[in-house]
């Protein structure tokens, strides 16, 4: 009886043994951001969650200065495919000299830094060119910038990363490829360093002044974009519908003139018939009219019409038939606001609009 209580518990051991390393190995590495706060292991690439919209993004670096004066650092554009191993003359200048933004390192301790790249991580996912970032110190004197790398091994937490906020959670992406490039030594790579840099070193024998780059680049998968199009028209008041063109068939709208000066009219804007997508102000003034139409609810004008906003005026009696937009010849363009144009009894203002949606 004892042996056979003795070698249940024997295997009851083993199985918690067996249990404890298979869960120790199904267990997800965790990192600290700078808050101290707990974060899912860093993703090598990102693609927007089904559903989800995105919020914000952020780079993050634990950085400093080299010498005892925080750098001014610029964050550029790359315009050029590259991977590593890259070199100063391979790379051969390829980024926007307009920079994104800037940021001040840390003077000689370093922490972390938290630059707002929200507007370029937002191309990225809808598309638009991502051949990276360079970081450049925009100061000529003497001094460099520096932070650690993918590759730093000692504490992977101080690696850099990219912070992408949506409305599914917040994601943290590791860089695909973290480097610099150096004037000094224009053939080399330096794909393998555990410390980046940007700056200037002013060497003495002979006298050089060495530039150094950081490129850093992530892998953000393009979310295609759909879009809802409709066409809208401005209605006579605050209800779709108000006054039509004609009574049955096209719903489309025109709207009777202030016959104040100085004294605006406010009037919606309605697309499909009763959705709304904005306003427009119409003011009199001594002959003509100001017209400001502001679009809300994630509406804008249809980029891919060259003349998004057309307005018909027609000067003593309503008009008595279906518009023609393409004859439209008061205004025609894609302007929005302090539109000046002829004052008439009454006009018709017609736009091209879009809002994006889930795709289906």
């Amino acid at each position: 009886m004892f042996k056979h209580a003795t070698k249940v518990f024997a295997l009851l051991f083993v199985i918690a043994g067996i249990t404890l390393f298979i869960s120790c190995q199904e267990q997800q590495p965790v990192a600290t951001n700078d808050a101290g706060q707990m974060n899912l292991s860093k993703v090598s690439s990102f693609i927007m969650p089904p559903g989800a919209s995105f919020v914000s993004a952020n780079l993050k670096l634990y950085a400093h200065s080299w010498a005892a004066n925080p750098q001014i650092v610029e964050i550029h554009n790359i315009t050029a495919d590259w991977s590593c191993p890259v070199t100063w003359n391979s790379f051969a200048g390829a980024f926007n000299p307009a920079n994104i933004t800037t940021f001040n390192t840390g003077a000689v301790v370093p922490e972390w830094k938290t630059i707002d790249i929200t507007s370029t991580v937002q191309a990225w996912i809808t598309g638009g060119m991502n051949y990276g970032l360079l970081l450049k110190n925009q100061d000529i004197a003497q001094g460099l910038a520096q932070w650690w790398s993918n590759e730093y091994v000692l504490d992977p937490t101080l690696r850099p990363y990219l912070e992408i906020v949506t409305t599914a959670g917040t994601f943290e992406i590791e860089p695909l490829y973290d480097t610099f490039i150096s004037s000094l030594d224009a053939d080399n790579s330096e794909c393998d360093f555990e410390k980046l840099y940007c700056g200037y070193v002013e060497l003495e024998d002979p006298p050089t002044q060495a530039h150094k780059y950081t490129l850093i680049r992530f892998d953000i998968v393009p979310t295609p974009q759909c879009y809802q199009e409709e066409t809208a028209w401005a209605a006579n008041g605050l209800v779709p519908g108000s006054i039509r063109y004609v009574p049955r068939g096209n719903w489309a709208t025109y709207l009777v003139s202030p016959t104040v000066n100085n004294t605006p009219k406010t009037v919606n804007i309605y697309a499909g018939k009763t959705i709304y997508v904005g306003q427009a102000t119409i003011t009199k003034l001594n002959g003509t009219v100001d017209i400001d139409i502001v679009l809300s609810g994630g509406w804008e004008l249809d980029p891919m019409e060259t003349e998004a906003v057309k307005i018909q005026g027609y000067s003593t009696t309503p008009p008595p038939v279906n518009p023609a937009p393409g004859l439209f010849t008061t205004y025609k363009g894609n302007g929005l606001l302090n539109i000046t144009v002829p004052y008439f009894a009454y006009y018709g203002i017609h736009l091209d609009v879009r809002k994006p949606i889930i795709c289906p």
